[in-house]
This record gives C-alpha cells, sequence and structure tokens, in this order.
C-alpha cells in the first residue's frame, strides 16, 4: 500500500526510462513538497504523455533530497506489460490513488508490520498485555520442548509478534527455525530456570524463540533481534533436560510436585522458602504440604515477602491453618504470591519440631499482561 498526496502533478526533467526527477508543479497542481510529500514514503503514480498514446501506472519512494520518485516497480502500462515505458517526449506524473491502497471490508487486506502498527496508533487500539496461544510443553527427560503456535504483543506493547505453526526448540545454541537450538546464553546447564522468549527481527518480520537464563530480566538477543516477550519459563534436571510440565494459559503444573521442605523445624521467627517456581519474576506459587507442633495447639501463616510480616493469630483472623491436636498433622493447600527470588514466608505459633513440610505442584504466570 502506498500514501496519498492531494492534487499533486508534477513535470520531471526527463522521459525515456529514467525516475522522475522532479522539474516543476503542473499548472493547477501541487508540488510534492507543497503537497507534504514525506521521505521515504511509497506513492502510487501515473505518468502519461500529452497525447495519451503513452501512460504508465507504478509506485516507488519519494526522495526529497534529490526530488526523486522512483520507478521501483510498474503495475501496468500503455504496452500491456510491467515494464518502463520509453517515453518519447517528457510526460506528466500525477501521485493516485489506486484500489490497492483502499481499504474494503469485502476484499482480504494485507498489511506489513509497520502498517498495523500505525494502524493500531492511528485509533488508539494498543497492544496492552495481548498474548494468545504460545503454550509451552515439555515431555521431561529430553531436550527438545514445544511452543503452540499464536501471537503475542511484545514487551513494550508496540509490535504484534506471530508464531504461524508449532514451533519445538533443543537445547543446543540457538538458530533460527523450528526444531534448531533454542539456548542464546553458553551452553545449557542442569538444575537451572530458563525463561522463554519470543523474538521478532523488525528489518525482516521473522518470529522465533529463544530461552536465556532466568537471572536476566531481558534476554541476550542474537543479531538483528530487538522486539521480545517472556512467554513462559522451565527449568533443567541434573542432566540438564527440561523437566516435564503442563500449561494451560497461565496455570503451569508440575508431572511430580517438587518437595521444597520436608520435616522441617519451623520457627515462630519469620523462615523464607524458596520454592521450585521461576525466579526473576513474581508470580503465584501453587503448594501444599502439613504441619504439626507435637506440643500444643498451633497456628501457622504462610504469605507474601510483599506481606508485612505478622504473628498467626487464628484461621478467622492471620493464618494459613490451624492445628489444636498436638500429635495429628494437619495438611493445607494454598495459593501464594512469591517475591522475585521465588520466595515465601512462614512462621507459626509455637516451634514446629521437625514437622513442617511445603510441595510445590504448580503456578500461575500472567507473563506480562499487566504491564
Amino acid at each position: 500500500m502506498a500514501a496519498f498526496l492531494n492534487v499533486c502533478r508534477f513535470n520531471p526533467t526527463a522521459g525515456g526510462t529514467t525516475d522522475w526527477t522532479y522539474s516543476s508543479a503542473v499548472t493547477g497542481y501541487q508540488s510534492p513538497a507543497a503537497a507534504n510529500v514525506v521521505n521515504g514514503r511509497l506513492y502510487k503514480y501515473r505518468a502519461e504523455s500529452i497525447d495519451l498514446s503513452q501512460w504508465e501506472l507504478g509506485e516507488g519512494a519519494y526522495n526529497t533530497s534529490s526530488g526523486v520518485l522512483a520507478r521501483t516497480t510498474v503495475l501496468s502500462n500503455s504496452s500491456g506489460t510491467t515494464s518502463k515505458i520509453n517515453f518519447a517526449t517528457v510526460p506528466q506524473v500525477a501521485i493516485v490513488a489506486l484500489k490497492e491502497d483502499l481499504i474494503s471490508i469485502e476484499e482480504a487486506n494485507g498489511f506489513t508490520a509497520v502498517q498495523r502498527s500505525q494502524a493500531r496508533a492511528n485509533i488508539s487500539a494498543p497492544l496492552n498485555g495481548h498474548l494468545f496461544g504460545l503454550t509451552l510443553s515439555a515431555a521431561g527427560g529430553t531436550g527438545t520442548f514445544g511452543i503452540a503456535a499464536g501471537e503475542c504483543a511484545d514487551s513494550t506493547a508496540a509490535d504484534l509478534m506471530v508464531l504461524a505453526s508449532a514451533y519445538t526448540k533443543t537445547t543446543g545454541n540457538w538458530a533460527v527455525g523450528s526444531g534448531n537450538g533454542g539456548v542464546v546464553s553458553g551452553a545449557l546447564a542442569g538444575n537451572t530456570w530458563y525463561h522463554v522468549w519470543v523474538i521478532k527481527r523488525p528489518d525482516t518480520g521473522v518470529v522465533d524463540v529463544i530461552c536465556d537464563l532466568a537471572s536476566s530480566a531481558t534476554p541476550a538477543l542474537p543479531t538483528n533481534y530487538t522486539i521480545f516477550r517472556r512467554i513462559g519459563s522451565m527449568k533443567t534436571n541434573g542432566s540438564s533436560q527440561w523437566i516435564k510440565f503442563a500449561q494451560v494459559g497461565d496455570e503451569f503444573i508440575w508431572d511430580a510436585p517438587a518437595v521444597d521442605a520436608n520435616n522441617t523445624t519451623q520457627s515462630t521467627a519469620a523462615v523464607l522458602y524458596t520454592l521450585s517456581v521461576p525466579p526473576g519474576v513474581k508470580i503465584m506459587a501453587h503448594i501444599r504440604g502439613y504441619f504439626c507442633s507435637g506440643s500444643s495447639a498451633s497456628f501457622i501463616l504462610i504469605s507474601s515477602p510483599d506481606e508485612a510480616s505478622t504473628t498467626p493469630t487464628s484461621p478467622a483472623g492471620n493464618a494459613t491453618m490451624t492445628n489444636m491436636s498436638t500429635t495429628t498433622a494437619q495438611a493445607y493447600t494454598t495459593y501464594v504470591m512469591t517475591n522475585t527470588s521465588g520466595q515465601i514466608r512462614a512462621i507459626a505459633t509455637v516451634l514446629l519440631n521437625l514437622s513442617f513440610a511445603i510441595a510445590t505442584h504448580g503456578w500461575t504466570d500472567r507473563r506480562g499482561r499487566d504491564g
């Protein structure tokens, strides 16, 4: 698609097959400069001889420094071809609007990424938080993971990145394309968290997927890739293979829950526990476990480090759970927001002597939907 200029028609310096170099405006019309031509923008033109025996419809970019309108693409001409007409005399050149430049809701319209971005800006329709599909999967015990087809806004909500079909990536060094390596920061490490990112080259529009260390707030990007969005996180086992998990929307569930505390002596002072959830971002951890004081009735509070640290009081007030029996273990299931180190906090009213456990079975990760 090309841009438009109002009543712009001019005489070029020469005919033949050369590009159109502006000489003067046709009487009753504006020059490109007077019509506010934009440097480097594409315009459609019609060049025609005075007797109309020779004419040419084409498209090209205008250079404001040289006053040249390029004859880059010829759409049709008086000879019935798409070659440049060899004008016998100097023609007049008009900037025109053709069918290809007009949007019809009855016909398919093709837009470049730049045009889509401009259209959204024109109607104040930003892509804030947009994320559809792009579900991650790892079968466990392998170095390959999958990414479902989908699309998302980039991290600045300025561009749309589309993965048209399902992708796979391996633990090898990154190379563009499905089935190739996805790691951008050296060799994959064992027992390590990685963030998964969709990335895009703005110059070519190519979209791909990488994984980078979860300690990075932004990924190490391959050359020419400048647009990105985190779509999830995964962890390797001791053999540098992906640990199996399932994902539905923003919910991630371990195939086998991770025991992050077992028969632990929980203090009456606040203790931070690091969970098997992605670091570097705040997520909602899904945990379950048990506790038992073994000495007297007790309360325990499991909370986010973002909350003020307080002493638990009662289940109806400020406690995650209570245990009125001194010998029976009390099971619990709860959701708690972590800090960026993947930690939560626990505090009890009495010493829990070797009787506190936490198993992480999943997490909720909004993945940039909220800014």
